[in-house]
């Protein structure tokens, strides 16, 4: 244990404004998530802590910079804000507890004046839900705002976690925030609807506007190969489609580094016993080359040289971690989709890409850029359907297959994903007939998918949408719902 002394000269290093009280200089780009979080932290509705996980380096440390410095603009007392990073290697065996007696402010916080804090990978402090329960129970002066990489943090800190902390998913960036951050016009975002956020909303109009000049093909190949993460959208040397080949080797070898690498040998060795790293990176490798297929931890097993229950643990570590999840089955019963075959992705695919040290290689294979657009398809909707609270499957039976089904109670739709807007949607009508609230929201999606006139669905005839559009619409139903989680933690409306 280090003395307060030693624990104040490190906090003392990041957070220079108790000196001088300078705003700090933070990223101009805000997502949607980091909209209302100061707001949030200084509401009367204020009732519990407010954890931000998501994928590393989706911006989840930039959203509680961005936090703060709000906090800052509005006259908040630079002494009652307080950054605190916990995977730093001299807090990293501190007590929490200890480490906030420390901060200046706190002598002075009351119930009224509190004291905010920014923990950044909180997870990585010991006993930190024992903790953050003590803070909540005992009515300690302090607001807290936090981070992590990992759902390990629910697992562990379940019970103490219950009315005590809530949770906000950062998604990678999604396809029209990424053609903002890129400098080019993406579709319309109509303004915030009142009511349940509904990807519908914005189906239903970007049936009728057909895709912009320049708006299709080679943005979504330079997506899907670069992927959602901020510091290379906004790096110059990343942002030129026309030159991908001569940046996306050094790309992947960032993405590599940091999100591969870091998951694999320090995140998940954290909270998981791994006998060995090397074990799960070449798990992550063959995962990669199985993207957008059923998932089957005997087969994988042979691939890899471990046995079936141990393909089994590291694939739930890997989906705690942010870097894979799995659909389900579609089916009528909750039994029948548990015993369905799971479908596995990656969060984003940029990192399975980075996995594999992929290049530009899928640009010229139709069948890997296929399974490419597929797993941008699913990533968004289960993006959208992480923040809405719904579930999104799969289905197959028989011969009949449908890519993706979004199972809202009030918004249900079926997707299917092709490279060519010629593919068969036998598979959709046949789902349809089955599953008659799934009628006229069923479609088809391709990249830049030809559209002569508006193609809405209707029952018994899928509609045809590019995927470009149904990606945007993906965006900001996202939004919608991110910022609907948020509400509770805001004053309502005047």
């Amino acid at each position: 244990m280090r003395s307060p002394e030693s624990i104040l000269d490190v906090l003392a290093e990041h957070n220079p404004w108790w000196l001088d009280g300078k705003r700090p200089q933070v990223e101009v780009y805000r997502r949607a998530t980091t909209e209302g979080l100061a707001r949030a932290l200084t509401s009367e509705r204020w009732e519990r802590f407010l954890m931000l996980l998501g994928p590393r380096r989706v911006g989840k440390t930039t959203a509680m910079e961005q936090a703060l410095d709000d906090l800052l603009a509005q006259g908040v007392d630079p002494h009652r804000l307080a950054w605190i990073r916990l995977d730093h290697p001299q807090l990293v065996r501190e007590e929490l507890g200890a480490i906030i007696r420390a901060i200046p402010g706190f002598a002075t916080a009351t119930r009224e004046q509190p004291l905010y804090l920014f923990l950044d990978e909180l997870t990585y402090a010991p006993d930190w839900d024992r903790w953050l329960k003590t803070f909540h129970d005992d009515k300690w002066p302090v607001r807290i705002l936090g981070t992590s990489s990992s759902t390990a943090w629910l697992r562990t800190g379940q019970e103490s976690g219950a009315g005590r902390w809530s949770h906000l998913y950062m998604t990678p960036v999604l396809f029209g925030e990424a053609l903002e951050l890129l400098g080019q016009a993406a579709l319309p975002a109509p303004p915030v609807p009142e009511g349940e956020p509904l990807l519908g909303r914005y189906l239903s109009e970007f049936f009728h506007i057909p895709l912009p000049p320049g708006y299709g093909s080679v943005l979504l190949k330079f997506f899907v190969l670069l992927g959602g993460f901020p510091r290379l959208l906004k790096d110059p040397q990343f942002r030129d489609p026309s030159r991908l080949e001569g940046s996306l080797r050094h790309a992947q070898s960032m993405l590599r580094d940091d999100v591969v690498d870091r998951v694999v040998y320090k995140d998940i060795p954290q909270f998981f016993e791994v006998r060995s790293p090397l074990e799960l990176e070449k798990l992550v490798a063959v995962m990669g080359s199985r993207m957008a297929s059923l998932f089957s931890a005997q087969d994988i097993s042979n691939d890899v040289a471990l046995s079936r229950m141990a393909v089994e643990n590291y694939s739930k570590y890997l989906e705690a971690a942010y870097l894979i999840f799995f659909l389900t089955g579609y089916g009528g019963s909750e039994g029948t989709v548990q015993r369905r075959g799971r479908k596995l992705y990656f969060v984003d695919a940029a990192v399975r890409n980075a996995a594999l040290l992929r290049g530009v290689r899928p640009l010229h294979d139709a069948t890997e850029l296929g399974h490419l657009f597929e797993n941008a398809a699913a990533s968004h909707l289960w993006a959208f359907a992480t923040q809405a609270g719904v579930r999104v499957h799969h289905y197959r039976e028989g011969k009949a297959e449908v890519d993706l089904i979004l199972d809202h109670p009030n918004d249900p739709w079926a997707f299917e994903v092709a490279s060519s807007d010629k593919h068969s949607t036998a598979g959709l009508v046949a789902f349809e007939q089955k599953y008659k609230k799934f009628a006229g929201r069923c479609v088809l999606l391709a990249p830049a998918a030809a559209m002569s006139g508006p193609r809405a669905p209707q029952p018994g005839v899928p509609g045809l949408l590019p995927l470009e559009s149904f990606l945007t619409a993906c965006t900001w139903a996202t939004r919608d719902a991110a910022l609907d989680r948020l509400s509770v933690f805001l004053p309502p409306k005047e």
